[in-house]
């Protein structure tokens, strides 16, 4: 019976920290988070549950991130925009889309502008945001909109200097003329931090 009591006590603490998809981090927490020069390559995604593809792109991110970069030295991490009232719909997308890297919300609108600001600056509410982050903590390449997992994983082998794997010479032409856009579009760049 005690046994029993304790199992259920220990599942009530649990459960809530399992469920609770979305923790919240003030703007001072993710300073300390995001520290520069962790020696790892970031990728920051920010989006909302309101985002037509990001479910695609999750879904297809989630693929390449699990066969390629999950053992690499490369962090993914997510921002969910959305604020309490639509907090369940975004998990619901997230589980939809099987989505097993580390997300989180920002505290408070104050905390969502600071956060967002100190990542991209330049940022104008436009979902989903991608912004890489060099080993030393510099932004690296910004993109906003739809980014499917072979986009990201081609951008990732070009920034890091990893050998390609697993990709038809067609599409490694057509991944390196988006690349291309991308550089003459001015998102991919060592930008400076204000």
């Amino acid at each position: 019976m005690a046994f029993g009591i304790m199992a259920a006590i220990l599942m009530g603490m649990v459960m809530p920290l399992a469920a609770n998809a979305f923790p919240k981090m003030d703007s001072k927490a993710f300073q300390t988070k995001f520290q520069k020069g962790t020696g790892k390559w970031r990728v920051i995604i920010i989006w909302g549950s309101w985002c037509t593809t990001c479910e695609e792109d999750f879904r297809s991110i989630g693929e390449v991130w699990k066969a390629r970069w999950a053992k690499e030295p490369v962090e993914l991490w997510t921002i969910v925009m959305d604020g309490d009232s639509t907090k369940a719909q975004a998990e619901a997308l997230f589980k939809r889309a099987g989505v097993k890297w580390e997300t989180f919300m920002p505290a408070s609108e104050t905390d969502r502008e600071l956060i967002f600001n100190s990542i991209d600056p330049r940022w104008k509410d436009k979902v989903p945001h991608f912004v890489f982050f060099d080993p030393q903590g510099e932004r690296h390449m910004i993109r906003s909109g739809y980014f499917p997992g072979k986009r990201l994983d081609h951008s990732l082998t070009r920034m890091t200097g990893r050998k390609a794997e697993g990709i038809r010479a067609e599409e490694q032409r057509l991944l390196n003329e988006a690349w291309e856009a991308d550089v003459e579009e001015g998102r991919v760049e060592r930008a400076r931090k204000k």
